[in-house]
């Protein structure tokens, strides 16, 4: 510490003579005779010390021409080295160096030196200065201090009474025995006396400790993207399926996971090495806590995030929620704790920060944030008692600073991690919240045989796969229950492709996830060769396959990787040879070492089900298998799902194409509102519930439209007119009609209609949904087969003539109509699928959507429109 002086005045010469002189030990009271020591644990080592000021060489080579104004560097107040000398310099006994200013100007001094001394000069003293406002012009002794020195003012004004004291004596040996010492007790250094002296400084640390929490924030939400990827796919329930358990699942995730996040704390850490940040790098302690506050955020807070991965639907939404519910509870927290600090003198306050801090522990970014936060006090307060000579820094593994959180989050991980492994435990609960009603006795006789044949028949033991009254319930937003599945009993069988057939929201989706395990049910059961499906699947891996609604493939593999991959969890020993076999079966051979996510996606979904089909498993499970498929490629599935039928595979199959469960299925189903309406073959379902024959005719020209609607009424008057397009026309027949009367009716009369070419076919599967789709809850669809589809074509014009809104409203005045709907044909390609399908029976389908009214209307043809398919509101 340095000592300044400033002898100008005659009068105070006295004072001046006794401080130059070199038999005293100090300027105060260290290193006296017989003194105690200043410090019992760190005493002052008194030496010889200098006898004369030393004088420098360019001491008197003050430069006056340099003024403040030429001493300003990027707003720092530098000067160059040759503005100023250097002053003569004794140092004393103690070590303390002796400051000589009397040939110096001590303001321009002290402002041109100012940043030399920047925190090491505390005070001095002056001799003999004129005081303005004293009028009887004495000679003063002035002691000057620099405030920010808690000890500078009582110090310095000791050295002036010390100085006085020894004046006053006239043998300078003698009156360096004498001296007064002063003390400043009691003197209490705390965390509250730091805020009020180095607030600014606390409001910069808790900046730095509130940017560092905000860029952690993103570690949850870059690990929620591919869990919540996975789940939304149904990748996970495919693991699972494959014979991986929840715990080996989560386990090497959780090693993954924290593998990466260490990567980001050694880059933190190097950071903050290179750019040296005092308040964590000071101290090697401080560095270890705060590489373990790092690592227990990410031991805590990765298995928080795997405990909410079912609460999203997409990966967005789970991106920016997880970043915002973890960056605001560290913000909002440490505020809250921060605000709480700063009026702690408010009487209670201090009881409520208390209970806050304890149950804010249980947030990850909070104990993070405040601990940072804990560590920077703990580095300030331990730089200040370096000022007062002082130790002051506090252990950061204590509990008043950041042991308490460090074990809050070790809990807190080890509790998560138990969370998310019980989640996916395959335990059932039971059923508390809901009561689960009788089975409706009102139902259709083919599903209450089936019903019959699996509860009470021996015949279902011969089943693969055994529903038995499946019922689920979900409670909605709204608090009230909702039957999702009611009662489903249904069995497949060697050799057997079941079509589960219905609309969005009547239950398909709930049901493959409780045949899955995904969900429990809340009454019933799925069994496996009479056994839990899911204790099978973990017992023998490789005896279900699964291909869920959405693609269940890595993109960042091949296709080749992932058959590989899920050959390896299903336990295959000739892995190479299959997956080569199921390339060549799907005809994927070229595409084998491309990266998935550059295939289209039509080939993603047939790698999908060749996952589900890979190494032959007794069940296959298709959801939706041929969504998004060119014709080839349905093809191909198309081939690949009979040769299961033929191996003697059980498939249970749900598809939104009647074609496809046309040629596929051996038994079908469709749901309405959870519950089974119909259950058959296809030729049953379309025998019992077809609604007659329908006749395709393909005039020469419009004008010969009416003519063939007036003589079609005539002869068959219980006909109805479905569709037309431009010449085309299309007629549901009663079925009472014999098909050899149909066909004699036309023959006979088709030259008088002018008919091209006419077709009769029976009522396709599609007819029969949509008959039994009009019944479910909340359909947008509903109704449809009281809509008539009119496509008229002209290539003249693509405009509706008023004419056809005419006629419309003149036909709902006739028709039978309960919801208007928009409902769009497609054209008739059935045909060119079964074309395209070499080994699959030639299929008798009609249009995509066939719609039905009471009567036809009675002008339809001024309507005219452009080649293309149109969609008018009936």
């Amino acid at each position: 510490m340095f000592r300044l002086f400033n002898s100008n005045d005659p009068i105070a010469r006295h004072l001046d003579d006794r401080l130059r002189n070199s038999s005293f030990p100090n300027i105060g009271t260290t290193c006296m005779i017989d003194a105690p020591p200043a410090s019992t644990t760190d005493p002052y080592k008194c030496g010889e010390g200098d006898k004369n000021f030393y004088e420098p060489p360019d001491s008197t080579e003050y430069n006056q021409g340099a003024r403040c104004s030429e001493c300003f560097t990027k707003a720092l107040q530098i000067c160059p080295a040759d503005s100023f000398g250097r002053p003569p310099t004794r140092k004393t006994k103690s070590g303390i160096v002796l400051y000589d200013l009397n040939n110096f100007p001590l303001n321009e001094y002290l402002l041109k030196s100012h940043h030399a001394f920047t925190d090491n000069r505390y005070g001095g003293l002056t001799f003999g200065e004129q005081i303005e406002d004293d009028y009887q012009n004495r000679s003063h002794a002035l002691v000057w201090f620099n405030n920010k020195g808690y000890h500078a003012l009582p110090s310095y004004l000791n050295v002036m009474n010390n100085l006085i004291l020894r004046s006053k004596i006239a043998d300078p040996k003698t009156a360096a025995k004498f001296g007064i010492s002063t003390y400043s007790h009691p003197f209490t250094l705390n965390s509250d006396l730091l805020s009020q002296q180095s607030l600014e400084q606390r409001i910069s640390d808790f900046g730095v400790a509130i940017t560092i929490l905000c860029a952690y924030s993103f570690v949850p939400a870059a690990v929620i993207l591919y869990l919540v990827r996975e789940y939304v796919t149904q990748e996970k329930r495919l693991i699972f399926i494959c014979g991986v358990k929840p715990l080996v699942y989560w386990l090497s995730t959780f090693i993954w996971d924290l593998v990466y996040y260490m990567i980001l704390i050694s880059l933190t850490i190097a950071l903050i090495k290179i750019f040296n940040i005092s308040a964590f790098n000071s101290r090697v302690m401080t560095t270890r806590a705060i590489f373990c506050l790092l690592f227990l955020y990410g031991w805590s807070s990765i298995p928080l995030v795997y405990c909410i991965v079912r609460l999203f639907k997409d990966t967005g939404t789970a991106f920016m929620a997880s970043f915002c519910i973890w960056m605001f509870s560290g913000i909002l927290t440490c505020i809250a704790d921060l605000m709480l600090t700063l009026y702690a003198w408010v009487p209670g306050i201090v009881r409520v920060q208390t209970i806050l801090s304890r149950i804010f522990l249980i947030f990850p970014p909070y104990c993070l944030g405040s601990g940072l936060v804990h560590l920077m006090r703990n580095e300030l307060m331990a730089d200040f008692g370096l000022t007062v000579d002082a130790d002051l820094y506090v252990n950061p593994f204590s509990m008043t600073l950041v042991g308490d959180r460090i074990i809050a989050m070790i809990v807190v991980g080890v509790l998560a991690l138990i969370m998310t492994y019980v989640l996916d435990l395959d335990i059932r609960l039971p059923n508390i919240f809901y009561k689960v009603p009788p089975p409706e006795t009102a139902v259709d006789k083919d599903v209450m045989e089936e019903r019959h044949r699996i509860l009470h028949s021996n015949e279902s033991n011969q089943d693969i796969l055994q529903a038995k009254n499946l019922t689920k319930f979900f409670r909605r937003t709204t608090g009230q229950s909702l039957l999702a599945v009611d009662h489903l009993c249904f069995g497949i069988s060697k050799g057997q492709c079941f079509g589960l057939l219905g609309i969005n929201g009547a239950g398909k989706t709930t049901t493959f996830k409780m045949i899955t395990g995904d969900v429990h049910p809340t009454s019933g059961d799925c069994l496996l060769y009479e056994k839990q499906i899911r204790n099978q699947a973990r017992e023998h891996p490789g005896s279900i396959g699964y291909c869920p609604q959405f693609d269940a493939v890595d993109g960042y593999l091949t296709s080749r990787e992932a058959l590989m991959c899920y050959a390896k969890l299903i336990g295959i020993t000739d892995r190479e040879h299959v997956v080569n076999l199921t390339l060549r079966k799907f005809h994927m051979e070229s595409y084998a070492n491309r990266v998935i996510r550059t295939y289209s996606g039509g080939m993603r979904r047939k790698l999908s089900v060749a996952v589900a089909m890979l190494g032959q498993p007794d069940l296959i499970l298709l959801d939706e298998p041929t969504n998004g498929m060119d014709p080839g490629n349905r093809r191909i599935v198309w081939n690949n799902i009979i040769k299961a039928k033929k191996q003697d595979k059980a498939i249970l199959l749900t598809s939104h194409s009647m074609t496809e469960c046309d040629v596929l299925c051996s038994r079908l189903a469709i749901m309405v509102n959870g519950q089974f309406k119909c259950f058959g073959t296809p030729q049953h379902l379309k025998h019992r519930f077809g609604t007659g024959y329908y006749l395709k005719l393909r005039l020469e020209d419009e004008t010969s439209i009416q003519i063939a609607s007036d003589i079609i009424q005539q002869y068959l008057p219980d006909s109805h007119m479905t569709e037309r397009h431009g010449t085309r026309l299309e007629y549901n027949i009663n079925k009472s009609h014999s098909l050899s009367k149909i066909f004699g009716f036309i023959e006979t009369n088709k030259t008088l209609m002018n008919v091209i070419d006419y077709s009769l076919s029976q009522t396709t599967l599609e007819h029969v949904f949509l008959r039994f789709a009009s019944k479910q809850r909340d359909n947008s669809i509903a109704n449809l087969e009281d809509v008539i589809v009119d496509d008229t074509t002209s290539i003249a014009s693509s405009t509706i003539q008023s004419s056809f809104v005419q006629t419309t409203e003149k036909a709902n005045n006739t028709f039978s109509r309960r919801s208007p709907s928009f409902v769009q044909n497609q054209n008739d390609n059935s045909s060119q699928t079964a074309a395209d399908l070499r080994e699959l029976p030639v299929i008798n389908s009609c249009t995509d959507l066939v719609l039905n009214v009471d009567r036809p209307p009675s002008s339809i043809s001024n309507v005219s429109s452009q080649q293309d398919e149109h969609v008018f509101r009936i």
